[in-house]
């Protein structure tokens, strides 16, 4: 094996000139084969860097590192909560609830279109805007548990076609259309 020690200058694989040793990156074992000069490396560098974009690519770059790391942060704080606090979950759910109650109630929707027997051809047509003017329009913030209903059943969730009602009311309307569609008797 040659000592690459005993050579004094060596030829640079992209610029392909003689240079001294002292131009290229040298670790304890000696320069590895075939390695470029650091006026080409320095080279690549540039290029690349005004490839990604330059200056402003890289503040953008940056920012978003920046927003990562907040967000990190923030997530590491969460966590760490957590395994101070075992309600802190409950709290946060509630919190939510109070704030927009009508989520849980789009999210309940989103899984109850086209899933089961009754509900197969049924497609959601609400925002969570139209669900906050419903809860509003209905008063469902002093009911003590509200529920979506759809006025006409065979009907899809609508603006029109829907409102907030109890849920013990919403139980009782659900099973007499279920017991008049089949023609069975209900006892309520």
């Amino acid at each position: 094996m040659v000592n690459n020690y005993k050579y004094k200058e060596k030829v640079c694989d992209v610029c392909k000139r003689l240079l001294p040793r002292e131009k290229f990156i040298i670790n304890d074992k000696g320069w590895s084969r075939g390695a470029p000069c650091r006026e080409c490396i320095n080279k690549k560098a540039k290029e690349a860097y005004w490839l990604k974009g330059g200056r402003e690519k890289a503040k953008e770059r940056t920012k978003k590192k920046a927003v990562q790391r907040e967000q990190e942060k923030q997530k590491k704080q969460i966590r760490e909560r957590y395994c101070l606090d075992p309600n802190y979950r409950k709290k946060v759910l509630a919190k939510a609830k109070q704030e927009a109650p009508w989520q849980k109630t789009l999210k309940y929707i989103k899984s109850k279109c086209g899933k089961t027997k009754y509900n197969m051809n049924t497609k959601n047509f609400l925002t969570l805007k139209d669900l906050e003017y419903l809860w509003y329009r209905d008063l469902a913030m002093f009911m003590d548990r509200p529920s979506i209903d759809r006025i006409d059943l065979d009907g899809h969730f609508t603006f029109e076609n829907c409102r907030y009602i109890e849920l013990a009311e919403n139980s009782r309307r659900t099973q007499k259309r279920i017991c008049a569609k089949f023609d069975k008797p209900h006892f309520l």
